[in-house]
């Protein structure tokens, strides 16, 4: 159940905060100010003239928003593929009945399971404990697989002592960049340039200070990002 927090400022009739259920609002109240709660936040930036404006703000956002990509994305996945539970359940199938009802993005939306805030999985009844568990304790043999030994040798190279012993390493010509061939070498060109970019930022200090979600994602998941530059079926979008 959602719930409006009621404010009139400089009012007598109304010197506080008081807590109303959406469905008991009529038009013919006059209200000065209307907040809506979001779960765990109160958002205060929200101001309404009336209960009618109130209400039609009420249907826009408290309606699941329609996202017809992601629905052709589930449309597509092969059935046979699916992650499918020891009770029976389908995993992609959970995802895509929890979608319909989210009313903003999530990671479900992109088949990614956060196993940090598993629980919000249980109160909307998308698993049982029983099953968070079998996810939480599932590991894919196919993910196992060793770094490749020149992936492993050219990172431990960066086992540097400081920023100047690792500019020494990126200015060395390596043998996979004389000939420099995509299909064999994209993964060590990546971390080339990755620790290259990331140590820039470390010398400039950008490290050592709070940023905006933005500046993440260029300076930090913008890398991430590139590293699925070869994977032709795989786009990624922020």
């Amino acid at each position: 159940m959602k719930y409006y927090f009621l404010k009139q400022d400089n009012c007598s009739n109304f010197p506080f905060f008081s807590i109303f259920d959406f469905t008991k609002i009529t038009v013919s109240q006059q209200v000065e100010h209307y907040s809506l709660e979001y779960k765990r936040h109160l958002c205060q930036s929200e101001n309404f003239v009336d209960a009618r404006s109130l209400r039609e703000h009420y249907a826009k956002v408290e309606e699941p928003k329609k996202r017809p990509e992601v629905d052709n994305g589930f449309k597509k996945l092969v059935e046979s593929k699916k992650w499918i539970l020891s009770t029976g359940t389908v995993v992609e199938d959970k995802f895509y009945s929890f979608r319909k009802t989210c009313f903003s993005n999530h990671p479900s939306q992109s088949l990614i399971i956060d196993l940090n805030d598993l629980d919000i999985y249980v109160k909307n009844e998308m698993f049982t404990p029983q099953e968070i568990e079998e996810i939480k304790t599932y590991r894919n043999a196919g993910m196992e697989k060793e770094l490749p030994d020149d992936f492993k040798k050219y990172l431990n190279k960066f086992n540097c002592q400081d920023a100047r012993e690792m500019r020494e390493v990126l200015n060395e010509t390596q043998e996979w960049e004389k000939s420099y061939d995509r299909s064999k070498s994209f993964d060590l060109d990546w971390t080339k340039h990755g620790i290259s970019t990331l140590l820039r930022d470390y010398e400039d200090g950008t490290f050592k200070i709070d940023h905006n979600e933005q500046w993440y994602n260029v300076h930090i998941w913008g890398l991430i990002d590139r590293c699925f530059g070869n994977v032709k079926s795989v786009e990624v979008v922020r």
